[in-house]
């Protein structure tokens, strides 16, 4: 009985395993292709951003390590400017 349970357990952890993997790959390769560098130093984001705040954490974008200037992306833009319109 209990191996049954522990068996369908690792299974069904194979299963995410087997699915979710891929697809966090797919959007780290994205993450790296798509980067874009500070517009006023120039230096590329990290691969991985920690938000700063609320703000880039709902929106995305990040604050650049070298001169502290706020970055913003474009899809976020525009995800924005469609839930909160001016």
């Amino acid at each position: 009985m209990v191996s049954e349970i522990v068996i369908t357990l690792i299974m069904m952890v194979a299963v995410v395993a087997i699915f979710c993997v891929p697809i966090v790959i797919i959007l780290l390769i994205f993450n790296y292709i798509t980067r874009k560098p500070c517009p006023k130093c120039g230096k590329k984001p990290p691969l991985i951003r920690i938000p700063d705040s609320w703000d880039q954490f709902l929106w995305g974008g990040w604050t650049c390590k070298k001169c502290g200037h706020k970055f913003r992306s474009d899809f976020s833009n525009k995800l924005k400017e469609a839930f909160y319109p001016k």
